[in-house]
């Protein structure tokens, strides 16, 4: 997708939805129920701490965490 070439980082996938990312571990649980039910089972959001200001969404906070410290 656009999301993953633009915000993409190794080891996780991106998904930009109403102008929200949300981001998976690559291969995690959490990435498997978003793409069966479009939104993980729990989520947490943090506003405007993603790239370009944008809020972003993941099934743990560890996720989050790391993909905001990625390079």
């Amino acid at each position: 997708s656009g999301a993953q070439v633009r915000y993409g980082k190794p080891g996780f996938e991106v998904f930009l939805e109403d102008g929200r990312l949300w981001v998976f571990a690559s291969g995690s649980e959490g990435l498997k129920s978003f793409l069966k039910t479009g939104e993980p089972a729990k989520s947490v959001t943090r506003v405007g701490a993603g790239p370009d200001g944008k809020t972003v969404k993941s099934d743990d906070n560890a996720t989050l965490d790391a993909y905001l410290s990625a390079r």
